[in-house]
């Protein structure tokens, strides 16, 4: 009864609860479009506020770098910038020039962050292969690779080493289910959408072993007594950096580990003492608790 309702929503409305059906089968949450992205512009539509979050986000920056670890930030955007012409006419929809992409210009331009240009990346891959999925928020893991690069090649030039990303990119085209798909429960659950997948092109040095519950990390690889490679890494992120992750990250570490996604920022600079030189945050421009917590209200 429920896939009927949501099939007769789709068709008549090009909406249901809990997605909104856009153009060439394109999916969007509606809580994200109706509720997350909203909460970001309305958090920094503050001038007050926006600057106390860029404030914050280097002052985090800083608090790391006096403990001898280096931050790099990876902010990755909603694919509505990419496919607003696809939403249905009804839907709200975030300038271009939103209030977050204001703070992304800024902290991209900060002379003391290690800022990864996730926009950079997006924009010039747009058109060499889908950068998001169709039946997904997330990006790709052929963007996430992407990035996963430039975040490798760029702690190898902090260090000084010869080292860069060295898996190379196979698209593997398979059927595919997101969430919006599974949130959407139509009736077309027999229909196949084939969407990008990345096959692997490496054999994995590292073993992951999962941490203990309520540790605040999510696993630690082994350590490699390999000279050529970076020195461990600490990453904090969610579902995002998880792309990332199967694009093979950790293979280019020593050692890799993975703060808890569910830790609140805040609590990150405690737990590294002494477990790595780098540490690569994830917040999506969406997750205002994040973006807000380093910049507690007066």
């Amino acid at each position: 009864m429920i896939r009927g309702k949501n099939e007769l929503d789709y068709r008549l409305f090009n909406s249901s609860t809990r997605v909104y059906f856009g153009k060439d089968g394109e999916l969007y949450g509606r809580n994200l479009i109706d509720n997350e992205m909203p909460a970001t512009e309305q958090l920094l539509a503050d001038p007050a506020r926006a600057q106390a979050v860029y404030d914050g986000v280097l002052a985090f920056s800083e608090q790391l770098r006096q403990q001898g670890v280096t931050m790099l930030l990876v902010a990755p955007i909603q694919k509505q910038y990419y496919t607003r012409e696809r939403l249905p006419s009804f839907a709200p929809q975030v300038p271009d020039d939103s209030h977050f992409m204001a703070l992304y210009q800024r902290l991209k331009a900060a002379p003391r962050l290690h800022f990864i240009d996730v926009k950079r990346h997006l924009d010039q891959n747009r058109d060499k292969f889908p950068i998001f999925y169709k039946q997904d928020f997330h990006w790709t893991d052929l963007s996430a690779m992407v990035v996963a690069a430039d975040v490798t090649d760029s702690i190898a030039r902090l260090e000084g080493s010869p080292l860069r990303w060295r898996h190379a990119m196979q698209p593997d085209y398979q059927p595919f289910v997101g969430s919006e798909a599974r949130f959407a429960a139509r009736l077309n659950l027999k229909e196949q959408v084939i969407e990008p997948q990345l096959k692997q092109t490496w054999t994995p040095r590292h073993h992951d072993t999962p941490a203990a519950a309520n540790s605040g990390w999510e696993f630690s690889t082994d350590a490699l007594d390999d000279p050529a490679l970076l020195p461990a890494t600490c990453m904090y992120g969610n579902s995002f950096s998880d792309g990332m992750l199967r694009a093979g990250l950790t293979e280019h570490f020593s050692q890799f580990h993975k703060l808890s996604r569910t830790l609140p920022l805040t609590q990150v600079p405690a737990l590294l003492h002494g477990q790595c030189r780098y540490l690569i945050v994830q917040v999506l421009d969406i997750q205002t608790d994040r973006w807000a917590s380093l910049a507690p209200a007066k």
